[in-house]
């Protein structure tokens, strides 16, 4: 089993389609059916891209399939993940309740609008 291989495990654990995961890897949609079936590798430049795309993926399992599928995570990085989380659900609130406030306004000036009209 190559690393092409383990992709296609990857993929199938992630519950993606080849063509997604080249997508956001940002590579042609064929290229690694085409890699799959003549049974060749993939470049550095790919696994690096599909490192910074998904880097969960345990590196050392994607080159030589010993290890895990995932890298382990530190539990500060979870905290600060958590954090990150936090501040995203923050920011959305804001977001909602600014667009809220805005729709709002609209409808006070057409009914002024409409009024005076």
């Amino acid at each position: 089993m190559g690393i092409v291989d383990r992709i296609y495990d990857y993929v199938e654990y992630k519950r993606v389609t080849i063509s997604e995961f080249s997508k956001i890897i940002n590579v042609s949609s064929g290229y690694f059916a085409k890699q799959k079936s003549n049974n060749a590798n993939i470049g550095s430049n790919i696994i690096e891209k599909i490192i910074k795309s998904y880097p969960e993926i345990n590196l050392y399992w994607l080159i030589t399939g010993e290890g895990n599928m995932l890298r382990k995570v530190e539990s500060s990085q979870l905290a600060i993940d958590c954090v990150s989380c936090k501040q995203k659900d923050k920011i959305i609130e804001l977001q909602e309740k600014l667009i809220k406030s805005y729709e709002q306004n609209c409808s006070r000036e057409k009914s002024k609008s409409h009024k005076n009209a």
